[in-house]
């Protein structure tokens, strides 16, 4: 074989292995950028929200970011230890303060007659909560520890945004439409995940949920695990051209 066709079949086995790391429509979270270093980040299905997180042993560190609903008002992230709806999870929520401060402090998401939603400590530790506003968007990091075995492998997500009352700037309840139904069975060790199926009638809900898949990615390298149509061509797309250099190669190697 000539050094050329040496050095042409080296570059294709190069493209091809760009093609196979670097895919053609891979999901990068557009939210505000952590300033820590996260394992995995996940463009979550409803209210334009963003997760990037590490999960470790029995901890979970992440960074999530969504916009309020109404300028002033609340994003929570929380975490349901025993179902995959809002009754019985406990979650972080962010809005600004009286003194304009963006804060974050723990909740119990179900929701009283009144409207009201109660602080409540999460029965798992909580270490450097942080919020923050970006543009609008709010923004909560946390390192959760001590969770138990049951949720180290897969955790029950929802996310939420609402408003906050006028004058106390506590939180109210959001409204009920379908994108407020927002939660996911997150496979930790995957970065992959799919909405739950919706509540029997008789349990409270707020929508009808979402029935999509999670786009994710890790650092950089994981597909997006949707099935939408423009990902579906890409994926054609980019095997048609492997399977054309992969074709170019043998070929120059047979020179």
């Amino acid at each position: 074989m000539s050094t050329s066709s040496l050095f042409l079949a080296a570059l294709l086995l190069l493209l091809t292995g760009s093609l196979l790391t670097s895919p053609a429509l891979s999901q990068s979270c557009t939210s505000p950028k952590p300033a820590g270093r996260y394992a995995r980040c996940t463009e979550l299905p409803a209210l334009n929200a963003t997760l990037h997180y590490t999960a470790a042993n029995s901890s979970f560190s992440f960074f999530f970011a969504a916009k309020p609903v109404i300028d002033g008002g609340w994003v929570a992230l929380g975490l349901n230890p025993s179902g995959t709806g809002m009754p019985g999870a406990f979650a972080l929520l962010a809005h600004k303060d009286p003194s304009g401060n963006t804060t974050a402090k723990p909740y119990n998401l179900t929701f009283n007659a009144k409207g009201t939603i109660t602080q409540q400590s999460m029965p798992w530790p909580v270490k450097n909560l942080t919020a923050g506003d970006t543009a609008g968007v709010i923004t909560i990091s946390a390192a959760i520890t001590d969770l138990p075995k049951s949720m180290t492998r897969k955790l029950n997500l929802l996310w939420q945004a609402g408003p906050v009352q006028s004058q106390s700037q506590m939180p109210l309840r959001h409204s009920l439409d379908a994108a407020q139904d927002s939660k996911v069975t997150l496979e930790l060790s995957t970065g992959k995940g799919a909405a739950p199926a919706a509540s029997p009638a008789a349990a409270p809900t707020s929508g009808n949920g979402s029935n999509s898949t999670i786009p994710t990615s890790p650092a950089s390298v994981q597909s997006p695990t949707g099935t939408d149509a423009g990902g579906s061509s890409a994926n054609r797309m980019a095997n048609s051209i492997l399977h054309a250099l992969l074709v170019s190669v043998a070929g120059l190697l047979a020179i």
